[in-house]
């Protein structure tokens, strides 16, 4: 009994000195952005600020995630199996030889967490491109929340986030040219766009309603890493498909169901969302028929701009 006892014990004592040290770590963090907004000067726009000026409801963030960072040693795992087996990048040499590579779209980064921008939960039904925009997103400690989006950024510590804009049939969002960091809208968008969005806004704000509410009443937060672990594991050994409700990767789940409720991606298959992975967003639905988010015809994701490329460590 005292040799079973040894053998449990002793090696969970780094797992709990991990967890200790990843919870101050955290803790200091939060303390750091606190001061930071405390001690913004007023009237002063940042890179932030304006890009919050101009993000719109569908466009979708992409994560990068550093898993020794996350806050519980089930997220970790969790976070290392997604990097592990979702991702589909090759080394690239230029990454300092740290397995990092560049995606089909040309983004250096493994990316294994996304969410969604939808719109304000205090708009009413009837705004339309008012409000500070809300990311949902479905996160290992809390389920499926919805978060300030420049709130959810400044805490955010991962290595790359990226923003894929969305664009409607005929419409035009065209970088500034302040490099391509923020997003403006064509003023020539037409009357039709316009109905679109609205419509676009009232179905995304209700599915964030109605996914928070399910997470809180369900319980389904204090599944997430099992079900990410589970999920990756069953699409590594190509049996996912056995399974009915088991998304491979419970956040591109979420924001793929979120796109689809709101008729921005198309529902034809009986595993779509359940199926999605970060890496399918970034890749275009018209020249890749596998591995890819399919959105209704005339809707795009256009290229990639990154809001956040912090070093490699």
């Amino acid at each position: 009994m005292k040799y079973a006892a040894t053998i449990i014990i002793v090696p969970s004592i780094p797992v709990f000195y991990w967890q200790y040290w990843s919870v101050n770590d955290r803790n200091k963090h939060e303390i750091s952005v606190a001061e930071t907004r405390a001690n913004k000067v007023p009237n002063v726009q940042t890179v932030d600020d304006l890009l919050m000026e101009h993000v719109m409801p569908g466009d979708v963030l992409m994560f990068d995630r550093r898993c020794h960072l996350c806050q519980s040693p089930a997220a970790a795992l969790a976070c290392m199996t997604n990097k592990r087996v979702l991702t589909s990048m090759e080394e690239d040499g230029n990454a300092g030889g740290r397995g990092y590579g560049f995606s089909s779209s040309g983004v250096l980064g493994k990316f294994d967490h996304v969410g969604v921008v939808v719109p304000s939960p205090d708009d009413d039904e009837d705004c339309y491109g008012l409000g500070e925009p809300y990311l949902l997103e479905f996160t290992p400690q809390d389920g499926v929340v919805i978060r300030p989006l420049l709130e959810r950024l400044e805490r955010s510590r991962s290595r790359t986030v990226l923003l894929l804009p969305l664009c409607l049939p005929g419409e035009h969002r065209d970088p500034s040219s302040t490099g391509g960091d923020v997003l403006k809208n064509d003023e020539r968008t037409s009357e039709k766009n316009e109905l679109i969005r609205k419509k676009m806004d009232r179905k995304l704000r209700q599915f964030s309603s109605f996914a928070v509410r399910s997470t809180q009443q369900n319980g389904v937060g204090s599944m997430h890493s099992f079900m990410s672990i589970f999920g990756s594991l069953a699409y590594s050994f190509k049996i996912h498909e056995t399974f009915s409700s088991i998304p491979v990767n419970p956040s591109s789940w979420v924001v793929a169901s979120a796109l689809q409720e709101a008729g921005i991606a198309m529902n034809v298959e009986e595993r779509g969302a359940l199926n999605s992975k970060p890496e399918d967003f970034l890749r275009d639905h018209r020249f890749n028929e596998m591995d890819s988010v399919r959105l209704r015809p005339g809707f795009r994701f256009m290229r990639p701009i990154p809001v956040r490329e912090n070093n490699r460590r």
